[in-house]
């Protein structure tokens, strides 16, 4: 990364309607921020032609995953299993599984056993196809270790806890289970402190950054027309880091980069 910064953002979701009109512009204003790659994440099945188009148009990284806040995912967990294998099998393999995982609306809503069964389920695929994983977790972050821990090819098991947002023993436990942390825009945010105080923690090995764009705009964000985070907003998440952690932004940059790069990069991609 000599020369120029370059940065990975590890879960977004380029396909989103939100980006569509203007998805062009957008990465045009991302690449001259400087995002070098890009792990592009689908969140139903629906969506995996769209990504593995988008992505292999760009240059970018797929991700092929189960998940959504309304919980629509878990309604009928076997079929959604059943249609990522399906994926899977007719090929080529994308660079990982995600967005998956279990949030604190699933529990709420009585869909947390359903939700486990489709996390389960994809973990033990990422274990089959020997890929990393993009795991979400807010507000859930015990019941996600636990699927985690139950599956038996532990040591297998490699990715990112996307947004995270716990204490610092939810991070260590994370990072025990071979998982790295994904910091976005909420760095950007003065009182998020606790989360702050988690990624100043940190070493150099244990965090990536991420923008989730279109979804959770900064404050800032919420001031444009449409409200929704950029892809060019990974530039503004890695000073925010390098600020919190008070280390050189290209230093910051760099370690997260090459975290991202050994999870999600094929061995015959370009290296950011």
């Amino acid at each position: 990364m000599a020369g120029k910064l370059e940065y990975f953002d590890t879960h977004c979701h380029l396909a989103e309607p939100a980006l569509a009109a203007d998805l062009a512009a957008s990465l045009q204003r991302a690449r001259a921020a400087g995002l070098a790659h890009a792990l592009v994440c689908s969140t139903h099945p629906a969506q995996y032609p769209a990504v593995c188009a988008l992505c292999a148009r760009e240059r970018l990284s797929a991700a092929l995953g189960a998940f959504d806040l309304a919980g629509d995912f878990a309604r009928a967990p076997e079929a959604t299993l059943a249609e990522l294998e399906a994926a899977l099998d007719r090929g080529p393999l994308p660079a990982a599984l995600g967005e998956v995982g279990i949030d604190r609306r699933h529990l709420e809503a009585g869909l947390g056993r359903a939700a486990e069964i489709v996390f389960e389920g994809v973990v033990a695929m990422a274990v089959q196809h020997d890929l990393p994983l993009s795991v979400h977790g807010r507000g859930a972050l015990p019941l996600a270790a636990a699927v985690l821990r139950r599956q038996p090819a532990r040591s297998a098991l490699r990715g990112v806890i996307h947004a995270f947002n716990g204490s610092l023993e939810q991070a260590r436990i994370f990072l025990a289970l071979g998982f790295k942390l994904g910091f976005g825009t909420v760095l950007l945010n003065p009182a998020a402190r606790r989360i702050a105080a988690v990624l100043r923690a940190l070493g150099p090995d244990d965090y990536v950054l991420e923008t989730d764009a279109p979804f959770m705009p900064s404050a800032a964000a919420r001031s444009r027309s449409p409200a929704r985070t950029e892809p060019a907003d990974i530039a503004l998440v890695a000073q925010a880091a390098a600020a919190i952690r008070g280390e050189p932004l290209e230093k910051t940059a760099c370690d997260a980069a090459k975290n991202a790069a050994r999870l999600f990069l094929h061995p015959s991609a370009a290296s950011p």
